[in-house]
């Protein structure tokens, strides 16, 4: 991980909300995703999953973010969620947008998006406290 990723790859449905808002995300720090089935070894990798498939050890550095279903009873999938997480970096269940900020924050070992991410977290800031308003 302590080395400079230069790109995103994406595995997982185009059409899925969190996929859509880590795109959102990329897009504001004006990276461009790539899509693909499986890690890029040279890429910071987001794999979007269900709780009922198989999550293998990979040698590539995978942000995961487990999908829930609507149908999924929420205690269980949590003790899935538990199951699944003994490697690689895990965001909460459907957030798309901590995967997104999290592969950001590991793209800016070198500080290209220091400045960037600032604004994006005071920007985050005051939407939190208008909200508490």
């Amino acid at each position: 991980m302590m080395k400079k990723y230069e790109n995103v790859t994406i595995i997982g449905d185009k059409n899925n909300e969190a996929v859509k808002k880590t795109v959102e995300i990329l897009k504001k720090f004006d990276i461009v995703p790539a899509f693909e089935r499986k890690p890029n070894p040279i890429s910071v990798n987001i794999e979007f999953t269900f709780f009922d498939e198989p999550v293998e050890k990979k040698e590539e550095l995978v942000i995961y973010c487990p999908l829930l279903i609507e149908d999924d009873d929420n205690a269980e999938a949590a003790l899935n969620f538990l199951k699944h997480t003994n490697h690689g970096l895990w965001v909460g269940i459907n957030n798309g947008v901590n995967a997104a900020v999290a592969a950001v924050e590991i793209m800016n070992i070198d500080n290209e998006y220091e400045e960037q991410l600032i604004h994006y977290r005071e920007e985050m800031g005051r939407k939190v406290l208008e909200s508490n308003k």
